[in-house]
C-alpha cells in the first residue's frame, strides 16, 4: 500500500512537471510573433519568465487560495457580501503606518 502511494505521488509529480513545462513552452518558446513587434524578444522573454515564476510562487498561490475561500464563502453565505465589500474598500488601510 505504501508503494502504491509512492507511485501515485511520483505520477502526480510528473504530471505537475509536465504541465509546468507546457506552460513555460507556450509562454516563452512559442510566443506569438506579433508580440515581438511591440517589444523586443529579449524583453518579452524576461517579462514572460518573471510572470511564469510569479504564477508558481507561494505568494500567488496564497492570493489565489484567499480569493477562492472568499468565493466559496460568498456562495455558501450570500449575506456576507456586505462584509466582503467593506473589507475590499478598507483593505488599503491594513498596511498603513500611522503615528499617533
Amino acid at each position: 500500500m505504501v508503494e502504491d502511494i509512492r507511485k501515485l505521488d511520483e505520477m502526480q509529480q510528473k504530471e505537475v512537471e509536465h504541465r509546468a513545462n507546457l506552460v513555460y513552452e507556450l509562454m516563452i518558446e512559442k510566443a506569438h510573433a506579433a508580440v515581438f513587434g511591440l517589444v523586443s524578444h529579449k524583453e518579452y522573454e524576461q517579462c514572460a519568465k518573471d510572470l511564469y515564476y510569479f504564477i508558481w510562487s507561494s505568494v500567488c498561490l496564497k492570493l489565489l487560495v484567499v480569493d477562492l475561500v472568499e468565493l466559496i464563502l460568498l456562495s455558501a453565505f450570500p449575506e456576507l457580501d456586505g462584509v466582503f465589500n467593506i473589507l475590499h474598500q478598507e483593505k488599503k488601510k491594513f498596511g498603513e503606518f500611522k503615528i499617533d
